[in-house]
């Protein structure tokens, strides 16, 4: 059974009682690596024990709030500083579900498995629902594929190559984020990025899709805005997405071209 790298990141770490208990019951192959960007709060094994999770778990504090992308790149960071072993990698939200860990047996040229998505965002009650046997949510919310980094399962060599990637040019894609005026879709964006980067860096790789339900993104309430900035949704979040795989090709070409006159 291939093994699994949950990565959640983390702010508010009360959250995490909601996503470690159902993690907890995937089975031996998960290893949990929790990034906590709250620099006001020391999170320990022991706290993560008592929100439900039951094996061991690699804890990052970072010293200052990092955000999203970043925090997601620690991460990876960390699994190569540290020589973790795994097959593939999913990242998961500290308020969300991850209800299947599944990945089977696939051929050595498929770099990704996408799945479904249940979004919760009407009746809280619905989140009771839960269990590990859902696999069809469409009844409790609303479910289709799932064009995100977080719980699509990408294989380890193929997200640490991706992630060394940001870090090198972490000053462009920020200057990106950092002009618009919406707070920034990251998990729709960094899904296409990875996307635009394994076309251009391994043309003979491609994703797979399982049209199964893997993942519950839990959206209650009608939140507007995220630290000041308005929610990019509709037609902005998708240009941001369409935006952000053009500035990964174009720097993947780049470095193609700078590579071949090097």
């Amino acid at each position: 059974m291939p093994s699994i790298i949950v990565a959640i990141t983390t702010f508010d770490s009360d959250a995490l009682r909601i996503s470690l208990a159902p993690i907890a019951r995937l089975g031996r192959k998960i290893i949990l690596i929790v990034h906590n960007d709250n620099p006001e709060v020391a999170l320990t094994s022991r706290m993560v024990r008592h929100m439900g999770w039951r094996g061991r778990v690699h804890i990052i504090n970072s010293d200052k709030n990092v955000g999203e992308l970043e925090s997601r790149i620690r991460i990876v960071e960390y699994v190569r500083e540290n020589n973790i072993r795994g097959d593939w990698i999913t990242f998961v939200n500290d308020d969300d579900v991850l209800l299947d860990s599944d990945a089977p047996n696939i051929p050595d040229n498929v770099f990704a498995i996408l799945y479904n998505a249940t979004t919760i965002s009407e009746k809280i009650t619905d989140i009771f629902k839960i269990s590990p046997s859902w696999t069809n949510g469409a009844k409790y919310g609303k479910t289709g594929p799932h064009f995100s980094i977080l719980g699509t399962m990408v294989r380890r060599n193929i997200m640490l190559e991706y992630c060394d990637f940001l870090r090198t040019n972490l000053e462009t894609i920020y200057e990106f984020i950092n002009s618009v005026k919406y707070y920034p879709p990251f998990d729709a964006m960094m899904w296409s990025g990875l996307n635009a980067f394994v076309h251009i860096r391994h043309p003979d790789m491609s994703p797979i899709y399982m049209d199964r339900t893997n993942y519950i993104s839990i959206k209650m309430g009608r939140a507007t805005t995220k630290y000041g900035r308005r929610l990019a949704r509709g037609a902005v979040l998708r240009g941001a997405v369409h935006k952000f795989a053009d500035i990964v090709e174009n720097l993947v070409s780049r470095d193609a071209v700078e590579n071949m006159v090097a």
